[in-house]
């Protein structure tokens, strides 16, 4: 459930090493079109995360349900 947000948290966390454009930097994407991508191309990190909360929501998957409960 996690390879998507920790391979976004990773592009993001490389392409913030990059040099701003203006100081020439330039990030080159190679990945397929994906929500991802797109979070990554907007550079919109939060809205990839609401994305994914309300798709887990929606499929009762955590972490927006909870699958297990254990008492005692």
């Amino acid at each position: 459930l996690r390879a998507g947000e920790d391979t976004v948290r990773r592009w993001f966390n490389a392409a913030a090493l990059v040099r701003p454009a203006s100081d020439g930097g330039l990030v080159v994407i190679t990945a397929t079109e994906s929500v991802a991508v797109g979070a990554l191309l907007r550079w919109d990190p939060a809205g990839y995360a609401r994305r994914e909360l309300e798709l887990r929501m929606e499929l009762q998957l955590p972490p927006a349900v909870r699958i297990a409960s254990i008492t005692g």
